[in-house]
């Protein structure tokens, strides 16, 4: 595995003519998007439990994009996914995302979870199991 792949600490979707960059996450990260989609679901309505029981799958499939740009996302080239934060910077609240802008979420989204797999499967090894180097080298015995 080249070095520049063991230090990458970024992926890069494209969605339309839109270069977006996502943080590759780590384990705390993961957890820290379980917990945004609960509070994309609390900000919708205060008064839901924050589950995703119960809900069809569009909302929780969205749920999850949105959480997905607010906490992985580090860069773009498109402008709407930043609002004025209450210091007057820009932030990433998904609340404020155009309408239609939708379409690009789950894409993109669904763009940088693919890459994620494929950077974690390239990190497992050659795909066989573990012993067979061993077996390879060792003769057969009657």
């Amino acid at each position: 595995m080249p070095a520049a792949e063991l230090t990458q600490t970024t992926l890069t979707v494209m969605g339309g003519n839109e270069q977006f960059v996502f943080r590759i996450p780590s384990p705390f990260d993961q957890i820290k998007h379980g917990v945004r989609q609960r509070e994309i679901i609390r900000r919708t309505d205060p008064t839901a439990a924050a589950e995703m029981d119960g809900l069809d799958q569009t909302t929780v499939f969205l749920t999850r994009c949105l959480a997905t740009f607010e906490v992985f996302l580090v860069s773009t080239t498109a402008a709407w996914p930043y609002s004025e934060g209450p210091d007057r910077k820009p932030v990433i609240d998904s609340s404020k995302f155009p309408p239609e802008s939708i379409t690009t979420v789950m894409e993109v989204a669904q763009g940088f979870e693919t890459a994620l797999d494929s950077f974690f499967v390239s990190r497992l090894g050659d795909g066989k199991p573990a012993g067979t180097e061993n077996m390879e080298s060792q003769p057969d015995h009657p």
